[in-house]
């Protein structure tokens, strides 16, 4: 696979992450994303990766792409929302996901 190929299909990686994961709201769901992630070494298998490490423990992965960011930030109020968070742990995380990007130390 050429790098032009590899960029298209990263693309579209991304686009069917991103999708899938604006529709979940309840972490049972969000486990089974993971699932999917493409195989080791393809394209797009960084963000199945990156949303992995950051489900174990709310930690932010480095090498965390803003866009990442901003669906984890949208991804945690869905989960409050739904009632999947103790109470002041969507606030401390979105404050971890904030710092990442006015940081830009990813």
């Amino acid at each position: 696979m050429n790098k032009q190929d590899w960029y298209n299909e990263e693309k579209n990686v991304y686009k069917k992450f991103e999708d899938s994961l604006n529709k979940i709201n309840i972490m049972p769901r969000a486990q089974l994303l993971i699932r999917e992630a493409p195989p080791e070494n393809a394209p797009g298998r960084k963000y199945y990766t990156h949303f992995d490490f950051f489900l174990e423990r709310f930690d932010i992965p480095d090498s965390l792409s803003d866009n990442e960011i901003i669906l984890y930030k949208n991804f945690i109020k869905r989960l409050d929302k739904t009632g999947q968070l103790k109470s002041g742990e969507e606030e401390r995380i979105i404050n971890k996901l904030n710092n990442a990007i006015s940081n830009g130390s990813l």
